[in-house]
């Protein structure tokens, strides 16, 4: 990791430098010309780079709290406070890098905007010198209304792309964006957790099989979510692909992505996602309260006020 991690940071310096390098202001014309090339050589590698470490970093930093930390959660809940697992969970370690990598892919984006203003505004302003030296300004704001116009057309036409491309996506909605499959088990997970007012209440045989459900459920819901958000991203951009190709072409494709579907069940299956490792972590310390109840341990009643407070110290610390 820190390898890849050393390797990120060297791309990221070695851009940043070249950027400002062909934007000083004392540079020779050669260097800026070489240090343009080598600030796009290096953008080529780093800006998807950046990106995947980002995500990377945000799913590692996720998985660590869910496991690592629901185990330390659990081993001070079950020892009634008097044991903390010296583990980290990794989520200060992925969470900066993640911030990092996604500010550095922001900054890449920056630079090449930069870039293109630059250009646009070297262009527009040598013509004009041009056309002003030679008498014809007239004609230089000619030209721009040209361009104005051609931009508004293109804005339109982008605009019908996207209309045209609505007009063949159905209507179908999934019940409450629930895949057929996964719907009974997660119904079936839910008659076993009571409202937030009477959460406490619940049996220990309710407790008890919303874990044993959970164990299909926790990993079945995750993988959905994972795959419906893939499949919603690649729909996405047939979406577009189709409505720039009608903007383009006129010709249209009466298929419809189904992408507002794929986004109707990648968000209800990360819902219940969060909602079931929720239930599961909570469940934790309700059991021990309530075994503590049952046997008469009154030291076990102050532990539900000390795994609470104790949850963003397992999470975010080493203790």
């Amino acid at each position: 990791m820190s390898f890849v991690t050393s390797a990120l940071n060297s791309l990221n310096t070695a851009r940043s430098q070249h950027f400002n390098i062909y934007n000083a202001e004392g540079s020779s014309l050669e260097v800026k010309i070489k240090s343009f090339a080598a600030h796009k050589c290096y953008t080529l590698i780093s800006f998807p780079a950046n990106l995947v470490a980002s995500g990377a970093s945000v799913l590692a930093a996720a998985a660590g709290a869910c496991t690592i930390g629901a185990l330390k959660i659990a081993v001070f809940a079950i020892s009634l406070g008097n044991v903390k697992l010296p583990v980290s969970t990794g989520i200060m370690f992925f969470g900066e890098r993640a911030v990092v990598s996604l500010f550095q892919a922001l900054k890449t984006i920056y630079e090449i905007s930069s870039d293109i203003y630059n250009f646009c505004s070297k262009c527009i302003n040598t013509v004009k010198k041009a056309l002003t030296a030679l008498g014809l300004a007239v004609l230089f704001n000619k030209i721009k209304e040209v361009v104005i116009e051609v931009l508004l057309f293109i804005e339109t036409r982008i605009e019908k792309g996207f209309n045209k491309a609505s007009e063949s996506e159905t209507n179908f909605q999934l019940a409450d964006g629930s895949l057929p499959l996964l719907r009974p088990l997660n119904i079936t997970r839910k008659t076993f957790v009571q409202d937030w007012v009477h959460y406490n209440d619940r049996s220990f045989k309710d407790i008890t099989l919303h874990t044993a459900i959970s164990v299909a459920t926790l990993p079945l819901n995750a993988c959905a979510a994972v795959c419906s958000t893939v499949v919603t991203v690649a729909l996405g951009a047939a979406y577009v692909s189709k409505a720039l190709l009608y903007a383009a072409t006129n010709i249209n494709i009466p298929l419809p992505t189904f992408t507002n579907e794929a986004a109707q069940v990648a968000g209800q299956t990360l819902r219940d996602s969060v909602e079931n490792a929720g239930t599961c972590l909570l469940d934790i310390p309700i059991t021990v309260y309530k075994v503590g109840a049952a046997i008469g341990i009154n030291r076990v009643l102050a532990t539900i006020r000390d795994v609470v407070c104790y949850i963003p110290v397992a999470v975010f610390t080493n203790n």
